[in-house]
């Protein structure tokens, strides 16, 4: 599996859109699809993403993601 494909994974496992998680970074549906097809290499922009979904793991634990 490649490093970021978890990312979409875990984001819809948790119900979430693109758009949901664009919104709550400020920034387009389009930078979250880059960040999770590997078109993006911002890592700053990849932390932040992975931090909000670790933040909504907390609150939606998930069993068995893999």
């Amino acid at each position: 599996m490649k490093d970021r494909e978890w990312l979409k994974i875990v984001r819809i496992r948790l119900g979430l859109t693109c758009q949901d998680i664009a919104n709550e970074m400020y920034v387009t549906k389009a930078t979250i699809s880059n960040i999770e097809t590997g078109k993006s290499k911002c890592k700053m922009t990849i932390a932040f993403y992975e931090r909000i979904l670790l933040d909504h793991l907390k609150e939606n634990p998930l069993r068995d993601i893999f």
